[in-house]
């Protein structure tokens, strides 16, 4: 079984948020951006994220500070 690491988290609202977590699976390492939720019949992770390979981190940071540029330029028009 993997082993996780929860980085931190953004709410999205009373029942959901967005969880950034490490994981190691199999040695390998992994990153990954999930939305869970809480309910009365379910608590934990859902099948809307991405999971990725440590490998891709930097190029997933480059594209990230790509987004922020472009958010602020659209955000100024």
């Amino acid at each position: 079984m993997a082993e996780v690491k929860e980085v931190g988290f953004i709410e999205k609202n009373q029942l959901s948020k967005i969880v950034f977590s490490l994981s190691d699976y199999r040695g390998k390492l992994y990153f990954d951006i999930r939305e869970h939720i809480k309910t009365d019949k379910y608590d934990g992770p859902t099948k809307k994220g991405l999971r990725m390979d440590v490998d891709f981190f930097e190029d997933f940071k480059e594209l990230v500070g790509k987004m922020e540029k472009e958010i602020a330029k659209m955000e100024k028009e």
